[in-house]
């Protein structure tokens, strides 16, 4: 499942045609791994709802944002007037460097735009007509860079990975020679996660290990095989955690809160992912994979 990367901009002609060249550049060189939206792209914003609740949830839905600051306006501040951005791409780039960070969320603006002093220190990638395209591979060459990272969150999937990792994954994996293999299957519905369970270990006859480290595990292949495999069945939290944190309004809307849930089921994945790689002696021995792979 790949990353998601909202872009941000001004409806103004100039702005969108920015937007429009940075997607493309991504999903040219990055496309096997992120998922850019524009902002006018069908289903990103709910119809329905304020652009206020639309904003909050993309902060906490996309991995990745960036915003095009173009000359839309004009400030005038102590009698003079200079060029500026329009208000709304500045206040969603700082939501979006809140809740990411500065190596996850950019700002590419025109160099001829007058931007708010609390932009000093935040690195922002300045254009004009004769830049704009080295300086979008720039944002492009950072976002190659966190392919291979990973950035905690303080967010529900991160908790329930960590808690999975210490008290199930690192001890049972220090408890092993090195001959095992543990694959850690990840479903994208989890909406019916015991189902999911029940199906792959019918489906793989696989036979049920009782006592292995305090959980029930499933051998894959006949014995003498050491591949084994688990379903992390605690994802099943997501949906009561979604439900109780969530907006009034958004409670009952599926299609957002099931993008919200597929978001928190990739960071799972990933904080998982980093923790093994981090703490475990055996990396090479466990394998987080989706389910369906």
């Amino acid at each position: 499942m790949k990353r998601k990367l909202f872009i941000g901009s001004s409806s103004e002609e100039k702005s969108i045609t920015v937007a429009k060249k940075l997607k493309t550049k991504i999903i040219e060189e990055c496309g096997e791994w992120i998922e850019p939206y524009l902002w006018s792209d069908k289903k990103v914003f709910l119809l329905n709802k304020s652009t206020y609740h639309n904003l909050l949830e993309s902060a906490r839905k996309y991995e990745y944002g960036i915003f095009v600051a173009n000359v839309d306006d004009m400030l005038l501040k102590k009698y003079i007037s200079s060029p500026c951005a329009r208000d709304n791409v500045l206040l969603e780039a700082g939501m979006f460097l809140g809740s990411l960070g500065w190596t996850r969320a950019f700002l590419l603006a025109d160099t001829e735009c007058n931007l708010p002093s609390d932009y000093a220190g935040i690195t922002v990638s300045l254009y004009n007509n004769t830049n704009l395209d080295s300086k979008i591979s720039e944002i492009t060459d950072a976002l190659k860079d966190t392919e291979k990272s990973y950035k905690f969150s303080i967010v529900p999937s991160t908790a329930l990975a960590v808690g999975y990792f210490d008290n199930f994954v690192k001890q049972f994996s220090e408890k092993q020679k090195k001959d095992f293999r543990l694959n850690i299957l990840i479903p994208k519905n989890i909406a019916d996660i015991h189902n999911n369970v029940e199906k792959h270990y019918k489906n793989t006859k696989s036979k049920i290990l009782s006592s292995v480290w305090k959980k029930p595990l499933h051998k894959v292949y006949k014995y003498p095989s050491k591949e084994l495999w688990d379903i992390p069945t605690t994802l099943t939290t997501l949906n009561t955690v979604i439900d109780k944190i969530s907006f009034p309004e958004e409670i009952g809307i599926n299609v957002e809160k099931e993008e919200w849930i597929q978001h928190e089921v990739r960071n799972f994945m990933e904080t998982l992912q980093f923790l093994i790689s981090q703490n475990c002696k055996c990396i090479d021995n466990v394998i987080v994979k989706y389910l369906d792979d």
